[in-house]
């Protein structure tokens, strides 16, 4: 599964607007994707890790983000979605991460996730 699609479906299963690889150049709430690890292939099953990166002007709501993203993907299971098959979406962990402050004063928080897929 290519990002644009990780990005979409993880929009359809969450209510989340996520972009693929970088935020826009605009100030504000955002959500970024990025594919940390190769695609590891085996018996038709792809295993790799994917990031999800959040920036808003207060950690309060970066880090409710996070945990709504949690809450909604860990654990998810058999969803099919535009020829691929989301076998697991497995949290790495239960909690979000507070990366920094960028230079636009906005907040970074990250939440990451190990992905199984399929092709249908």
């Amino acid at each position: 599964m290519d990002i644009i699609n990780l990005c979409k479906m993880i929009e359809l299963l969450t209510g989340i607007k996520v972009n693929p690889i970088r935020f826009s150049e605009t100030f504000g709430t955002e959500t970024k994707l990025e594919i940390t690890t190769g695609m590891v292939e085996s018996g038709g099953i792809y295993d790799f890790n994917i990031e999800i990166n959040v920036k808003a002007e207060h950690p309060s709501i970066c880090e409710g983000i996070c945990l709504d993203l949690i809450n909604k993907l860990h654990r998810k299971t058999d969803v099919d979605f535009n020829g691929h098959q989301l076998v697991l979406c497995q949290a790495d962990k239960p909690y979000p991460f507070y990366v920094g402050q960028l230079e636009t004063g906005e907040y970074l928080f990250n939440c990451s996730f190990r992905l199984l897929t399929a092709k249908l």
